[in-house]
């Protein structure tokens, strides 16, 4: 959406955060492994994606990536 800097993703269960951050550094990609946003009473397994640097292109290596990896 216009003027939307950042994105929620959750992830499924399945889906080990801190492996999949690690796995994108390889790729010069680096997300956050979602342990800053995890409380007591809130721990979705997810992060925020920001995008407010990125251009079209960035966007599209950075989603391809992920779509690698996650795919494996």
């Amino acid at each position: 959406p216009n003027g939307v800097l950042v994105v929620w993703v959750k992830f499924s269960p399945k889906i080990d955060l801190q492996l999949l951050s690690e796995n994108c550094q390889k790729y010069d990609l680096f997300i956050s492994n979602g342990q800053s946003l995890r409380y007591d009473d809130f721990n979705v397994n997810g992060i925020r994606l920001c995008f407010a640097s990125s251009n079209k292109i960035d966007l599209k290596n950075a989603i391809g990536i992920l779509k690698m990896i996650l795919t494996k």
